[in-house]
């Protein structure tokens, strides 16, 4: 057991909790969730690798398993032993050079002091976001992976890279990958047959929509006045102040039957017949939603 001093914030005044005891969690209790937990470990520079792993969480939750997503550089890799399993996704920026957020543990795991069985027996999947033009295409992902089995660490599946250059982006090596951690997932174990739609997921956000006053009244400014009645109306279309409603003519897919279960690109057209606009590369659509 072990004594904690500390306040915490209840939605009112602070409440200061003196002296309470809270117990430690066992050991074989700490280890026993570890062994169930998927750590999905991320180096981004401008967001890709980031958002990749954020989404196979979700992929995760779908398949019944337990997973979080953190920067490599708030992890000790000595930490990871004992994990059910640990998927690394990289970016190469620069020429070969290690993202801002793996730059700390890139230089931990390759010290020498490190004992060569530091990883022993962690499972594990590697995959490299990276642009073939560049002459050290994903050498980031490679130099991680032969780094992994130096320390002893098991690859579950084999190194994937994608490439920027490829038709489809990185998506298409990165499906296929997926679908190979989540065949590895089922055959340890780890992951249920059944996939659940992503509509069963709990949510993950609160929407909270505003109106101008209570918007201006939290930020102290002041709700605009409403134009004058001989101020000129300004053409529907032509500025974000004024869209032009359009109903939606045509929506189809541009993906395969198998790509449809991961993403689903899709063609839209709009009818814009009788509004008197143009269409110019470059225009943006504005998409509003409505519940049904």
């Amino acid at each position: 057991r072990r004594h904690v001093w500390f306040g915490c914030e209840v939605g009112v005044p602070h409440i200061l909790l003196v002296g309470a005891s809270f117990p430690r969690r066992a050991p074989a209790l700490r280890d026993e969730a570890m062994a169930r937990h998927v750590r999905i470990l991320y180096g981004s520079q401008t967001g890709t690798a980031r958002d990749a792993a954020h989404e196979l969480v979700i992929d995760c939750a779908r398949h019944g398993v337990r997973a979080s997503a953190q920067d490599l550089d708030s992890v000790d890799p000595t930490h990871l032993p004992g994990s059910a399993m640990v998927i690394f996704i990289c970016s190469t920026t620069g020429q070969g050079e290690v993202p801002d957020t793996m730059k700390r543990f890139w230089r931990a795991v390759r010290r020498r002091s490190l004992s060569p069985s530091a990883l022993q027996g962690v499972p594990y999947a590697c995959f490299g976001l990276g642009d073939s033009s560049y002459a050290k295409f994903n050498a980031v992902a490679r130099r991680l992976d032969v780094r992994l089995q130096q320390l002893s660490a098991m690859p579950a599946i084999p190194l994937a890279l994608g490439d920027d250059q490829s038709d489809g982006g990185y998506y298409p090596a990165f499906y296929a990958w997926k679908g190979k951690v989540f065949a590895h997932m089922r055959s340890s174990g780890l992951a249920s047959g059944a996939v659940l739609p992503l509509h069963d997921l709990p949510s993950r956000y609160l929407v909270d929509v505003g109106t101008p006053e209570r918007d201006a009244a939290s930020s102290g400014d002041t709700v605009p006045s409403p134009p004058a009645a001989d101020t000129p109306a300004v053409k529907p279309g032509t500025c974000p102040a004024a869209p032009y409603t359009a109903k939606v003519r045509e929506n189809t897919s541009l993906c395969s039957e198998s790509m449809r279960q991961e993403r689903d690109v899709r063609h839209l057209s709009f009818d814009i017949d009788g509004a008197g606009l143009s269409y110019e590369c470059g225009d943006a659509v504005g998409i509003w939603p409505i519940n049904q």
